[in-house]
Formats: C-alpha cells, sequence, structure tokens
C-alpha cells in the first residue's frame, strides 16, 4: 500500500485509469492500457531532464550551456526479472494491464507483480548528477526462497552533435572493481564535452551488455532478449550498430524477504565525475521517495488554499506549484524563451522569488544595449535571429512582481550585462527596452510587429517592416502603466510623467484605430489590412486584444463591457474562450502559419489555454467571479471539459496549452501540449491573486475575492515578507466579487493593504459583500 492510499476516486469517466492519493501528491495511474494518450512525467535537476512515459519509454538528455543536448536514453527503459532456477523471466513497465505507474513530483514508480513477487522501480533526477538514478525493489511474497537475476536496460544513444556519420562512434569498458559500464565517444566530429556515458551499479554485477544486438538479438523488440534465453549477459563490449546499457546483478531472496538495488545511468567528461556521480546519488540508504522533496514543500507552504472546490485545491496546492517549477526550470525544453522565461519569473515569484530575481537577470542579459530582446537563447533552432516584438511587454510585468512579492526595489540598481556592448543597470534595460517598442511604430501610430507578436503563428503580418499590432500596442500601454505604478513606489515623478505621456498617446491610436465598432481588431497586416474585424468572413474577432484592453484600462469602460459581450457571445465554448473565430479554412501569407493549420487546433481558432488565463483576469477585474470561475474549470487539467468529453485526454496534474474545440471532427477536446507553457505561471496567478484575490501590491497584501455567487467562502494560509497570514474569506451574501469588511486579529481593519509583521502569524478575516 501506498501513503494516503485512501481516496477512491477516479479519473476519466468510463475509460477509468488512475485516482489521486488522498493527500493529492500522487497520480496512481492504476490501469495504463486505458490510458486516452500517453501521459508523461517530467524529473530533473538545473541541467539534466528525463522524461518518462507509462510504459517507461522517454528520452533523457543533458543541457548544455550554450544550446545542444547530449541525449542519454534513445527512448526505452526496461528492468528484467528472471528465476535462474526455471530460466523463465519477466519484464516491467510494459503499460500493459496489470501494472500500476505512480507520478509523482520528482519520480516515478512503476509496479507490477509476476510469480509471488512484487517488483518496483522508482526514477529521480538527483541534484547535481547528469543522469538518472534506478531503485529497482523486489519482494518475495512466496512462501519459499528466490533465486533470481536483475537486469537492467537502456538504449543508449549519446547524441546530439554534429556528425556527418550514422554509427556511432563510442568505445566501452567494464570496470569491475567500481562495477561501472563506462562509454568513450571516439568521434573526431565530437568536439563538445559530455557526450561519455555510463552505467553503475551499488549491488554485486554477474555481467553486463554494452550492445543491443549482444543483449536482444537481432530480432524486432524486447521482450525476449536473447541473453536471457541463454540465462545470462554475454559480457559483451560496444562495437558497432546500437549501444545499450545493461547491468546483471543476482537477487536470492528467502521467503518474505526483499531486496533494493540502484542503478545509475549518467554522461560525464571525465572519470572523476563518474565516481563523483556514483558517490553522491548510492550516498544513504536506498529509500523509495513518495512524497516531494524539500524544494517542494518548502515552496508548498507559501501558498495553500482550501476551498469548496476540492479538485482546484488539490491542483493548485500542489501540482501547478511543481508544473510551474517546472517551467521556470526549464522553460521550453529545447530553447530558453526571453518571454517565456519572464512569464514563468512572474508567475513563480509567490513561490520562489530568489529564482525569479534569477531569472530576471538572466533575461535582461539578452536585451541590447538598443532595447531590442532577444525571441530566445541556448536554442536549438534559430529562435534567437527573430524580431518578435513583445519582449518588452514582459520585463515590467516579472519585475513588479518580484518587488511586490519582496519589496526588494535594489534589482533595479543591479547591473548586468547588455547582450551586445556595455552593461547597465536592470532599470535602464527595461526603459531602454519599453523605449525601443514605443518608437517602433509605424502605421496608425501603433507599434510595429516584425516577425510576430505574442501569437507565435501569426508571424508574417508585419516581415515587411509594415504590419503593426493593435494587441502590442495595447499590451505596451499596459507594460507603461506597471513602471509607471513602480515609478510611484520608488518616488521617481519624472519617470512617472514619461510613461504617463507614452500611455495616452497610445490610448489615443488604440482607441481610434484599433476599435472595429463592437469589438478591438488583433492588427493591420504589411498591406494595411485590418485583422481581426467584422467585415472578414474568418478570423473576425480575436480573444486577447479584448481581454488586455480590460485588464489594462485601455478601454473605457463602455467599450470594457462590449469586450467581455463579444467574447461571451463571439469566443466562449465548452472548453473555454476560443483565440479566435471562425476558424480560418484558407491558408493567408499575409498573416502567417496560424492560417494554415486546421481549423479548430493550435492557435487557429482553438481554446489557447495561456490567452484563456488572461480573460480570467479581465473577467475579475471587472468583478466577474463566476465568469472567472467558468472558464477556470474550463481549462483546468480534469476539470469541466475534461469530464464532460468523452474523448479528453488531458491528465489530471499537467497544464495543456490549448485544446481543440469542439467543432474539430475527431479530436475535439483534446489537449495540444503539455507540461511546457505560459498557461501555468498565468492560470496560478489568476487563481490565486485574482479568483482567490490574495494580491500582492508594493505596499503588502490586499485581499480581494472574485469567486461564484455558490461559494459561502474559503481559506488561505500566505507567507508574504516573513509574515503569515490565516486568511478565512466569508461569503454570507453570496456576491461575487467586493468586500465589506476585515479584521486583523479580531480587530476590525480600515486600511486595504493588510500589515506585515515578519516573524508573525496575523488572522485575517474578510468579509464579502457591499461596503456599509
Amino acid at each position: 500500500m501506498l501513503k494516503n492510499e485512501t481516496n477512491t476516486e477516479m479519473y476519466g469517466g468510463a475509460a477509468a485509469c488512475g485516482r489521486f492519493s488522498g493527500n493529492g501528491e500522487e497520480f496512481w495511474l492504476e490501469h495504463p492500457d486505458k490510458q486516452p494518450r500517453a501521459w508523461n512525467n517530467y524529473l530533473w535537476n538545473d541541467s539534466f531532464l528525463a522524461q518518462t512515459l507509462a510504459d517507461g519509454t522517454g528520452a533523457s538528455f543533458l543541457r548544455h550551456p550554450k544550446g545542444e543536448r547530449t541525449t542519454l536514453n534513445g527512448g526505452r527503459r526496461r528492468v528484467f526479472v528472471q528465476d535462474k532456477t526455471t530460466g523463465a523471466f519477466t519484464s516491467f513497465p510494459t503499460g500493459a494491464e496489470g501494472e500500476r505507474v505512480v507520478f509523482g513530483q520528482g519520480y516515478i514508480t512503476y509496479e507490477a507483480e509476476w510469480q509471488g513477487l512484487k517488483l518496483s522501480l522508482q526514477i529521480r533526477v538527483p541534484e547535481g548528477v547528469r543522469g538518472e538514478l534506478w531503485l529497482v525493489r523486489v519482494e518475495n511474497k512466496g512462501a519459499s526462497e528466490a533465486h533470481l537475476n536483475v537486469y537492467s536496460f537502456m538504449d543508449v544513444s549519446l547524441s546530439g552533435y554534429h556528425t556527418p556519420f550514422h554509427i556511432t562512434c563510442l568505445r566501452s569498458d567494464f570496470d569491475s572493481a567500481k562495477r561501472v559500464l563506462l562509454y568513450t565517444n571516439t568521434d573526431a566530429h565530437c568536439t563538445l564535452p559530455y557526450f561519455n556515458g555510463f552505467v553503475a551499479c551499488d549491488s554485486e554485477v554477474a555481467g553486463y551488455d554494452a550492445a543491443y544486438a549482444a543483449f536482444i538479438g537481432c530480432k524486432p523488440g524486447i521482450e525476449k532478449p536473447d541473453a536471457l534465453l541463454k540465462g545470462a549477459c554475454t559480457n559483451t563490449p560496444y562495437l558497432g550498430y546500437g549501444p545499450a546499457g545493461v547491468i546483471q546483478t543476482p537477487c536470492d531472496l528467502a521467503a518474505g524477504g526483499e531486496s533494493t538495488v540502484r542503478f545509475l545511468y549518467g554522461v560525464h567528461d571525465s572519470v572523476e565525475e563518474v565516481d563523483a556521480a556514483i558517490d553522491a546519488a548510492f550516498a544513504g540508504p536506498a529509500v523509495f521517495q513518495s512524497n516531494p522533496g524539500a524544494r517542494e514543500r518548502e515552496q508548498n507552504a507559501r501558498f495553500t488554499c482550501t476551498t469548496p472546490d476540492g479538485e482546484a485545491d488539490r491542483l493548485f496546492n500542489t501540482w501547478t506549484k511543481h508544473n510551474l517549477r517546472f517551467c521556470l526550470d526549464w522553460t521550453r525544453i529545447y530553447s530558453t524563451g526571453f518571454r517565456d522565461t519572464l512569464q514563468d519569473a512572474m508567475g513563480a515569484s509567490s513561490l520562489d522569488p530568489a529564482a525569479t530575481r534569477e531569472k530576471i537577470l538572466k533575461a535582461m542579459a539578452h536585451v541590447y544595449r538598443s532595447g531590442r530582446c532577444v525571441r530566445a537563447w541556448n536554442a536549438v533552432n534559430t529562435l534567437a535571429d527573430e524580431l518578435y516584438a513583445d519582449g518588452p511587454i514582459w520585463i515590467p510585468l516579472a519585475i513588479n512582481a518580484y518587488i511586490r512579492e519582496t519589496g526588494d526595489i535594489a534589482l533595479l540598481d543591479e547591473v548586468c550585462p547588455y547582450l551586445d556592448e556595455g552593461s547597465g543597470t536592470v532599470l535602464e534595460h527595461m526603459l531602454a527596452a519599453v523605449r525601443f517598442l514605443h518608437e517602433d511604430r509605424g502605421a496608425h501610430g501603433l507599434c510595429r510587429i516584425h516577425d510576430g507578436d505574442w501569437c507565435d503563428t501569426a508571424h508574417m503580418l508585419g516581415k515587411k517592416g509594415h504590419g503593426v499590432g493593435v494587441w502590442l500596442t495595447i499590451a505596451l500601454y499596459h507594460a507603461l502603466g506597471e513602471i509607471m505604478e513602480l515609478a510611484r513606489f520608488v518616488k521617481n515623478p519624472t519617470l512617472v510623467d514619461e510613461m504617463r505621456e507614452k500611455r495616452e498617446y497610445l490610448r489615443a491610436a488604440v482607441n481610434d484605430a484599433g476599435w472595429d465598432g463592437s469589438w478591438y481588431r488583433i492588427a493591420f497586416n504589411d498591406e494595411g489590412r485590418a485583422i481581426g474585424t467584422a467585415a472578414e468572413r474568418t478570423g473576425k474577432i480575436f480573444l486577447n486584444p479584448q481581454s488586455w484592453a480590460v485588464i489594462s484600462g485601455i478601454a473605457d469602460s463602455g467599450r470594457a463591457q462590449q469586450c467581455l459581450q463579444a467574447i461571451d457571445s463571439e469566443l466562449d465554448s465548452p472548453v473555454g474562450p476560443l483565440l479566435l473565430s471562425p476558424a480560418f479554412d484558407t491558408m493567408d501569407r499575409t498573416i502567417g502559419t496560424i492560417t494554415g493549420f486546421s481549423p479548430g487546433t493550435i492557435e487557429n481558432g482553438s481554446c489557447y489555454c495561456h490567452a484563456a488565463a488572461f480573460k480570467i483576469v479581465a473577467d475579475c477585474v471587472s468583478g466577474r467571479g463566476g465568469k472567472a470561475y467558468a472558464t477556470l474549470r474550463a481549462i483546468m487539467p480534469g476539470g469541466d471539459a475534461d469530464q464532460s468529453n468523452p474523448g479528453a485526454d488531458c491528465p489530471p496534474f499537467a497544464f495543456t496549452n490549448s485544446r481543440a474545440a469542439m467543432f474539430h471532427p475527431y479530436i475535439a477536446g483534446k489537449s495540444l501540449g503539455l507540461w511546457v507553457t505560459g498557461t501555468v505561471a498565468w492560470t496560478w496567478v489568476a487563481y490565486s491573486e485574482w479568483i482567490l484575490g490574495v494580491r500582492k501590491t508594493f505596499e503588502g497584501l490586499i485581499i480581494d475575492p472574485c469567486i461564484p455567487a455558490h461559494w459561502d467562502g474559503f481559506s488561505v494560509q500566505r507567507i508574504f515578507r516573513g509574515c503569515t497570514y490565516d486568511i478565512e474569506v466569508s461569503n454570507p451574501d453570496h456576491v461575487e466579487h467586493g468586500v465589506s469588511g476585515i479584521l486583523v486579529d479580531g480587530k476590525k481593519w480600515t486600511g486595504s493593504t493588510l500589515p506585515i509583521e515578519p516573524g508573525k502569524t496575523l488572522k485575517v478575516h474578510v468579509t464579502m459583500g457591499a461596503k456599509s
């Protein structure tokens, strides 16, 4: 039995395949063969990442400082267990019925049973180790002794560098004293470090194989390896045509006995690094992990909630934070996006402000002295060379989130390099960026799009240098407002005046040229044609200009209401608000690839969950608690859109980038892009700071909930600037928005900002309703 194995809630309706643990920290996949799609878990540290699926497949690789990746695992992992007496054997994980998979935060555990044996494999990526650690436990539940061999198997790859050859150039050596099988790269085209590998074992080694064909044979599939048919590994070194990593260890168990053996698969640049990795990974007892690690527990405690929605509590108290940490640490896996880094940093500010600060400084080092921002770095493609104009927008959002959380205005004076030459303070970087975007205006006084803005695939709107963005200009207006608020806080009236003047110009330009009569357009392309207008047959309305017009305040109250009405009438759907409508059905090269996607998928009229999170914030700004909550329930993993759709396939623990529109003929409601998405950061902020309303400001915390009227209330524990707040919110009049009174430690509090008393716990009671 696993910890807290009491919850019987199943996920997946008629095709039920699993359930959460009682505390929600694990998802138990009881029927791997009934998954609606191949769900995966990510295990990582700051340099190494392992993708793990229910059948044990999934690549793992090392991230190099300049963007290259060393792929260690080509895709398959398997543990074989053989009865030495009879020669019979089994293997797991396979993803078959009868196995169980535990998706944990920082680990994955596979469980199987065979001939009175209980078999378990847990995989982790230890801190400071460039590799993946396997713990294999065998428990003898039978009445007689068991004499076994345990074999670990991995498809070793060690690829990722540029070479014209298709044959892996390696030499392998087995060190019997250290119980290590070493792989040394011998390709003269490999000039990079860390394309050498190893597999180590902490127990007696009875044999090994470094070649796929020596262990498996020449037949397809790995279910019946030749070595096991013969009863043992062949001790064959790698001699070309497919490396593998196999270690054989004996396992003799008395009745009722159990044994745990560890295997470490990794990459290295020297034998000394192998020794250090083994020492780190094999230190201490071989104990299975069954809850989040210390870092996770500390961060999780900074914000916890109890609401009438137990599913949301489970998600936001554990898994969303874990998902956000992954985005913060690994951004988008194969590149480090400028926009992505800053949005993730903004979202993580309430959980890990130190990491937020680090990511802000890293992003600032990728701003040119002119203020131009790169699109990405450490990329395996040419993303860094493209001019995506929205980069400056996200800088003040991330910086303000950090300063609101910590009060640390010293960040503004931190000196960091520009990408091309010289250095400047963080404030100078931010101002250079927004001034660059503000001065780069074209037709109608709107900002030029160049290679794109937030919507990556509308990348042809401004390719010739003439296209301008309505959303882009609205977003800049919002960013300048953030700087204006910061300038007031640090008492810089000159900067306040500059930001106000710039905003007034943009406000007039957007409301003059951007308004289409009932909603805001999205852009004007290089030919000057308005995009996102009722005059078009497809692509009449886009979500982002409407939500950001409300968030930023660029729309007056009348137009803001029209924007929200347009979202409700034109874009709302069972899977959440669509990014645009009607979907494009004809390729338009003056707009971009967005028009070439199948209607209802990706950016072409799906529910793009990242944008839906913007809409939640807009709802809350407008006091629409019911609408905000309905959208949250639609886009959250395992939420209403997934539960009502038999074809839904989003795992109930990881956010998706988008869901296909319900009018799609065969993937309606299915998720497209998991784990690594801006949806995570923005939904976390939308829920914690806007729906629950526990929102940080420069002066301190305010409590401003915007909830569905049927909620009686909720509670939150929040750690903020060293002070712990136990917050109880009651909603006796069942309103969606508004606070009638606040008590702090039983005394009436007349201010809107809570007191800050580091080291203390303050009891806060908030009553919702109309102010008396």
